[in-house]
């Protein structure tokens, strides 16, 4: 019998978006509108908005930042729902809130990731998996920690790979981007009420499923193997909820072949 580990879900999520800009916006946009979204209009400092170096440290454009100080018109946009529809409902509130941002001459905050996007800036329509989240990187002496930022949207628990070497950093960025993609994709064949997510173990990980997670197709030759990988849940008193996941050089050598560098 195959393994797999039960990650408790929580009964509903909160999907939500920051918009910010100069301009008025219709009460009625031009995108798909799921059923139960509310769009709250405020004062742009009555919103949550990450602090200017939190948002910069996550990516955020000068330009969107510029544009986020000189904003006189604010909205949230909200819809709640189970975690099994939330990864469509955030596309849907997204598109929402990047017209918005659009027609307001403004940008649109996700805080889940604490960045800020103009409509035009790459990964503002977070298009692939790898634009859900972005990588917190902890250096502990000759090593570093990587945690996830942004899975906990869907109510999902953040990926975690300890005892990182530096030479084995972009290969561990691309193999928990794959974990992501792979875990993201289970959470969207649950009912609406299901109270975990069941991922098989050990996870096997290929490079096509790397690819996929940063929204490419690998054509012919997928590369020397794949990667069994460990994975198990870390819960802390601090409120941390973490999948840690494991794996060995000799995993990440099946995997990436001679393109893994010596430490």
């Amino acid at each position: 019998m195959t393994a797999t580990l039960r990650v408790p879900l929580p009964r509903a999520v909160v999907v939500s978006y920051l918009v910010l800009g100069s301009f008025p916006v219709p009460d009625t946009l031009p995108v798909p509108m799921a059923a139960g979204l509310r769009v709250v209009a405020t004062a742009p400092n009555e919103l949550p908005v990450p602090p200017a170096p939190l948002l910069s440290a996550s990516g955020t454009s000068a330009a969107a930042a510029a544009v986020l100080a000189e904003a006189t018109q604010a909205w949230a946009l909200l819809l709640r729902c189970g975690p099994g529809r939330a990864f469509a409902a955030d596309a849907w509130v997204r598109a929402a809130a990047l017209e918005m941002a659009s027609r307001a001459g403004g940008a649109l905050v996700d805080t889940a990731v604490s960045r800020a996007y103009l409509p035009c800036d790459k990964g503002a329509d977070a298009a692939t998996t790898a634009d859900l989240f972005v990588f917190d990187k902890d250096p502990q002496g000759e090593t570093t920690r990587v945690t996830t930022r942004g899975l906990a949207r869907f109510g999902l628990p953040e990926l975690c790979a300890e005892g990182v070497p530096a030479a084995h950093a972009p290969a561990w960025d691309a193999l928990l981007t794959a974990v992501a993609h792979i875990v993201v994709g289970c959470l969207r064949r649950p009912g609406e009420h299901q109270p975990w997510l069941e991922l098989p173990l050990p996870l096997t990980v290929r490079l096509a499923d790397i690819a996929a997670g940063y929204g490419e197709v690998l054509e012919g030759e997928q590369g020397p193997g794949s990667a069994e990988l460990a994975l198990h849940r870390r819960t802390s008193g601090a409120g941390d909820d973490l999948l840690v996941v494991g794996a060995g050089g000799e995993e990440l050598a099946r995997l990436f072949g001679q393109a893994l560098p010596a430490r």
